[in-house]
């Protein structure tokens, strides 16, 4: 059960993030609609990331071999929020 749990809560994060990728490229090109609406934590986030604030994104990576793939992912995302 704790691992079901532990999956649920990663899927749940991975679209939340997902999502907030999706808004910040939308943001970055110029598009006239971004999917605030598509989770939660973006519908949170929207004044911050569309209204008159500055927002900073702090990435973290990790050093570990096994590590590589989400360290690489993260810089991605942060390149991504970086436009």
């Amino acid at each position: 059960i704790e691992n079901n749990l532990k999956a649920a809560e990663a899927r749940n994060i991975n679209t939340s993030l997902t999502s907030l990728g999706r808004c910040i490229s939308a943001l970055a090109s110029g598009n006239g609609f971004v999917p605030y609406r598509d989770s939660v934590l973006t519908m949170l986030l929207k004044q911050s990331l569309g209204g008159r604030c500055f927002t900073s994104v702090i990435i973290t990576g990790a050093e570990a071999e096994e590590m590589h793939s989400e360290t690489m992912a993260s810089i991605k995302f942060g390149s991504r929020c970086a436009k």
